[in-house]
């Protein structure tokens, strides 16, 4: 079992490749904020846990993503995500 979130959204949309800056430097690139960051993180989580019980579903194994749920905090607020991440550079 695998936790992630639905900030996967937040990850950049893949390049002329079509994919994600998986890379060490494409990782660290300072043009790319600490929400896209996360966001890349959780989707390759996504992507792991699909991968996995691809490759291994003839052999009895299931791989799955969970999201951890929701606390009705004010830590949810729009405004607060931009202080502790950064302002996500996608609407």
């Amino acid at each position: 079992m695998h936790l992630t979130s639905g900030a996967h959204r937040g990850a950049p949309p893949g390049g002329a490749s079509g994919g994600l800056p998986l890379t060490l430097d494409g990782v660290n690139d300072e043009r790319v904020g600490a929400y896209a960051r996360y966001g890349t993180a959780k989707l390759a989580s996504l992507a792991f846990s699909a991968e996995l019980s691809r490759r291994r579903r003839h052999r009895g194994v299931l791989s799955v993503a969970v999201h951890p749920g929701v606390v009705a905090t004010s830590l949810l607020r729009r405004d607060n995500f931009g202080a502790i991440l950064g302002p996500s550079p996608y609407p």
